[in-house]
């Protein structure tokens, strides 16, 4: 047998002293108050005058006695606590049986009434009580007090049955009374009966006190392994009413005041409590509206303050646990079991997550009143988790450890921002979402001019932002602006509102942009196993397991979107990045002129969160983007595009504002034409051509593992923006103003002539994906060669033809954007395309894909269904014929005519004819192109002149590039001397000297004057020449 100790644990599992100071037993109890009692009733009663005014005590005074409580307040109802001293006035003993019979149940003058029937004999104070009644005694405070509490200790002792070979009170049936009494004596204290005085009051409190006894085994109660009040809290079956009003709230002060440091009756009583509502809540369903009581007893229980002062004794008691605060170097998937609050913040509506969720998908399909109701569920236990959050921070002694535990938990979680991560190490989704909804509250009236974001820069901030990227400082200048921020002293202590936004900016990170994520990701494997099974033959081994997974995770998509798509966490969100975006603004213009460029240093993951949430709303269509918050979002989408587009040195970063603006286009989505204008009719929208033209042109290298896919992505959402502006009057304006600049490299010059690279390779690999679609189209015409090829050979070309149809329909996606946009700017900007440099490469795009679709193998483009694929080759052969015909011109038809390459004077004769068999265009533009074509005839006529006059060029007259006849030699800083129409044009794909990879532009070309006579010279001697 184990020895024992010096201390011993009660029922409750909490310490209590050894035998010598073991509480008394019932018996012992009632045995000693009968007899002072008895002693006192010998005595002549102690006359008692009014007190005076000047005695009463004060109610500030009042408020310091250690028993005494003011009005407080539990869940808004503000309820009168009735743990305080009463009054000392005297009492007559007839008008103290009278309530005490009504609040009791007790007959204490053996009435033989009707009434008298239904109450409890209590023949061990029947003697004294008769005595006292036929005296007409009249009792003290302290008389009348003990003549109840003996009173109720009598009655408390008939509750009594057998346990362990003794007699002990039944604690249910004993609390049960007590709770109903105490509602009697609230009701006889609404009445405001004047003769019954403080009667009611003393009942109330004693009935307390007594409780508090019970629930600490005082009174020799039958121990039970959950707390008592549970099913009081909880309004279930076991209990036949809810807890009156007030109860608890006396209950929590007078367990707080009567715990010292050798008695936490306070832990004693709710400790239990508190225990068993975390069990409830994990194992409670999402799918049962009940689970909401849980979360409704907790939050109550947090609010209920100490009387004159901001301290809430629960939320003491929670944050003093050693649960409280997670494992340091434990797993973040044990918070839900490891800590007090875990398993009411794991509360999740995702079908992974959520064990009643999982088995009610494997019984029945989700349907939506279910998913309903996991919404309805999550709404109200998130709201009363923030009242939680809100009492432990609003708390003063508490607020500290509320701020560690939710930094602890976004810490241990950091992981969940990465790409590949090992989910069943973190903590559940469902967690954080239900943490981020706590925070989002309790930042809602956080004002930007409150936020310091000089925190970005603090050490020893809760949110560590050492290690995030910010969006344009490397780590060696967030130091350096750290030191320099810190010598100024202008790194202090955050308030609150500060540590709030952060905390709340972070949570997101880790929760609403981890699940958007996750949703496309989602969208992308169901379509990918779909097309799988469309392609596979039901009798294969393998198709019911891929079918499996499919239902599967067209459940989880169901439950995903049930907690993506709430109304109310849309909204809050909006509305934190609404909040978000004038942070941004105000750090913009309150912090222009200081010594470090604080905009900088914003954590890149702050504008790529907002720009994802925006994405995902705006791909879906939802109406909270007309939230007033959008407008403040559409101001930094433009500030960083336009004015400070220096300041984002990740290209993709900036690609996520275009992105964000292509899906306000009404082509993409008709809705959301107003919010278009808001983004045409802003101040600094009028630098947003030229910059995203510039944008355009960096995209060029993404640098990253897609940065094929990437670029052109961005390119084909420019292109889109564009279309949009040149529409736009004001907007057409810029660009063509833009287009006017005479500098060799201007950006104009440089997007022309990407536009050009991009529709040349665009238009040659969609059309060469078409060639591969008609070989097997046409082989799989041929049913007997067909099916005489083995099955492998087969479903590989049917896999082949599967990849060029994808291929081709992005690829067409794209180049009809890019033809388009060429097609839009030639048809009003024209001169500055007939440059040397720029019009020679328009004339070899034209002619190369003009005789893709008109030359000798055009047959080979004959597919079923060209539409399906993007291609209208009635359309794309209009659009390039006007563009022949927008830049008409001397120029454009000496350097169409030059073209060897593709140019053929029967090419342009079957143009003319297909244009006139499919009426592409009207016969006015087809004698207009018809005409050009002879233009350019003569002059290749004139051409091959030329090279006949010219005969054989001396080699120091040739390009050393192209081996032609230069006619503007230049030098460059390698001493090559090279044509300045081929070097600009070479420069315009490429910063680098060709001939030894040096940087090189425009500025250090050299002209060769000397040499550029030599050549003019001998050319007009060839002319001169017979």
């Amino acid at each position: 047998m184990a020895e024992k100790t010096d201390m011993e644990t009660d029922a409750t599992g909490s310490n209590v002293a050894p035998d010598q100071t073991r509480p008394l037993s019932i018996n012992e109890i009632r045995r000693r108050r009968l007899q002072r009692l008895e002693i006192q009733q010998t005595k002549p009663p102690v006359e008692t005058t009014s007190p005076s005014p000047q005695s009463v005590p004060s109610q500030s005074n009042a408020s310091q006695d250690s028993h005494s409580s003011q009005p407080m307040e539990v869940d808004s109802s503000p309820v009168k606590s009735s743990v305080k001293k009463s009054d000392s006035q005297p009492v007559n003993f007839s008008q103290l049986q009278a309530v005490l019979s009504k609040v009791f149940r007790v007959d204490l003058k053996d009435s033989l009434s009707h009434d008298s029937q239904t109450l409890t004999r209590l023949p061990a104070l029947a003697e004294v009580w008769v005595s006292c009644l036929d005296a007409e005694a009249t009792l003290s405070h302290s008389q009348w007090t003990d003549v109840t509490s003996q009173l109720l200790m009598e009655r408390l002792g008939l509750f009594q049955g057998p346990a362990g070979g003794r007699h002990q009170i039944e604690l249910g049936a004993a609390l049960t009374y007590l709770v109903e009494s105490f509602e009697r004596a609230t009701s006889q204290q609404d009445k405001g009966t004047a003769k019954y005085g403080t009667i009611p009051e003393l009942c109330k409190e004693l009935c307390i006190t007594h409780c508090a006894l019970l629930l600490t085994g005082h009174l020799g109660a039958c121990p039970q392994p959950d707390s008592p009040l549970l099913p009081f809290v909880l309004h279930h079956h076991y209990s036949s009413r809810p807890l009156p009003p007030g109860f608890l709230a006396d209950l929590v002060v007078y367990c707080s005041l009567e715990s010292d440091q050798e008695t936490n009756t306070l832990q004693q009583v709710f400790g239990p409590l508190i225990r068993g509502l975390r069990e409830a809540a994990r194992n409670g369903s999402v799918l049962d509206q009940q689970l909401c009581n849980v979360f409704f007893a907790l939050s109550q229980l947090c609010d209920i303050k100490c009387p004159g002062s901001n301290l809430r004794p629960i939320c003491q008691l929670l944050t003093s646990d050693k649960q409280w605060l997670p494992k340091a170097k434990a797993p973040s998937c044990n918070i839900p079991r490891d800590t007090v609050l875990g398993p009411f913040l794991a509360l999740s509506g995702l079908l992974d997550e959520s064990v009643s969720l999982s088995e009610h998908s494997s019984q029945s399909d989700l349907s939506q009143a279910a998913m309903t109701t996991v919404q309805q569920t999550l709404s109200v236990c998130r709201n009363e988790l923030f009242k939680v959050f809100n009492s432990v921070i609003r708390n003063p002694d508490t607020r500290g450890a509320g701020l560690d535990f939710i930094q602890q938990v976004l810490a241990l979680n950091a992981e969940k921002a990465h790409i590949h991560v090992d989910r069943r190490l973190l903590s559940p989704d469902g967690l954080l979402v239900n943490l981020n909804h706590v925070l989002q509250e309790l930042s809602v009236k956080i004002k930007a001019n409150t936020v310091d974001p000089q925190y970005m820069f603090w050490a020893d901030a809760r949110v560590k932002l050492a290690q995030e990227t910010r969006i344009c400082m490397t780590s060696k200048e967030v130091e350096t602006a750290r030191q320099s921020l810190a010598a100024q002293g202008s790194l202090t202590a955050p308030k609150f509102s500060t540590e709030c936004f952060f905390l709340t900016a972070h949570s997101h990170h880790l929760s609403i942009s981890v699940l958007i994520r996750r949703q496309g990701q989602l969208l992308r494997e169901l379509k990918h196993y779909s097309d799988v099974l469309k392609g596979m033959d039901k009798s294969d081994p393998v198709f019911e397991k891929l079918q499996s997974r499919c239902l599967y995770l067209a459940h989880y998509r169901k439950s995903l979107d049930t907690i993506l798509l709430d109304g109310e966490l849309l909204q809050r969100t909006m509305v934190f990045y609404g909040g978000l975006a004038e942070w941004i603004n105000f750090v913009q213009t309150e912090y222009k002129a200081t010594s470090v460029e604080i905009l900088k240093g914003i954590p890149e993951y702050f504008v790529e969160d907002m720009c994802d949430f925006v994405l995902f709303l705006a791909r879906g269509s939802h109406p909270v983007l007309d939230d007033p918050g959008f407008n403040s979002i559409v101001g930094v989408v433009l500030l960083f595009l336009c004015e400070k587009s220096s300041h984002l040195s990740n290209p993709y970063l900036t690609s996520k504002f275009v992105e964000v603006f292509f899906w306000m286009s009404p082509g993409i989505q008709q809705r959301h034409h107003n919010l278009l204008d808001l983004f045409m009719n802003h101040r600094l929208s009028r630098q947003l051509a030229p910059a995203i033209m510039n944008l355009h042109i960096r995209c060029e290298k993404m640098g990253g593992s897609n940065e094929f896919y990437d670029k052109f992505t961005v390119r084909y959402h420019v292109s889109v923006i564009l279309q949009r502006l040149w529409e736009h009057p004001d907007h057409r304006s810029v660009i063509v103003d833009e287009s006017k600049r005479t500098e060799e490299d201007a950006n104009f010059i440089r997007f022309i002539n990407v536009l050009i690279n991009d529709t040349t390779y665009l238009l040659d690999e969609s059309l060469d994906g078409l060639k591969s679609i008609h070989e097997t189209q046409e082989a799989m015409e041929n049913l007997e060669q067909w099916n005489s090829q083995p099955m492998e050979m087969r479903q590989s070309r049917l896999h082949q033809l599967q990849e060029d149809e994808r291929q081709c329909r992005s690829y067409f996606t794209l180049a009809n954007e890019t033809v388009g946009i060429l097609h839009t700017i030639t048809s009003t900007i024209k001169s500055p395309l007939l440059r040397p440099d720029i019009v020679s490469r328009i004339a070899t795009m034209l002619n190369f894909n003009l005789q893709q679709l008109c030359g000798p193998k055009c047959k080979d483009l004959k597919v079923k269904n060209p539409e399906q694929y993007g291609f209208l080759p009635k359309e794309l052969l209009g659009q390039l014929t006007d563009i022949y015909l927008h830049l008409n011109s001397d120029e454009l038809a000496r350097a169409v005519a030059t073209d060897e390459r593709s140019y053929r004077k029967e090419l342009f004769e079957t143009c003319l004819r297909l244009l006139h068999k499919n009426q592409v265009k009207p016969d006015e533009a087809i004698q207009q192109f018809a005409e050009f074509a002879e233009s350019v005839h003569r002059q290749a006529v004139s051409s091959m002149k030329e090279d006949i006059t010219y005969g054989n060029i001396p080699d120091e007259f040739r390009d050393p590039l192209m081996d032609t006849l230069m006619t503007e030699p230049v030098r460059l800083p390698s001493g090559v001397v090279i044509d300045r129409q081929v070097i600009v044009r070479h420069l315009l794909n490429s910063n680098q000297d060709p001939f030894n990879r040096q940087p090189l532009s425009v500025a250090m070309l050299v002209p060769d004057h000397e040499l550029k006579a030599r050549i003019d010279e001998w050319r007009k001697n060839k002319f001169r020449l017979p």
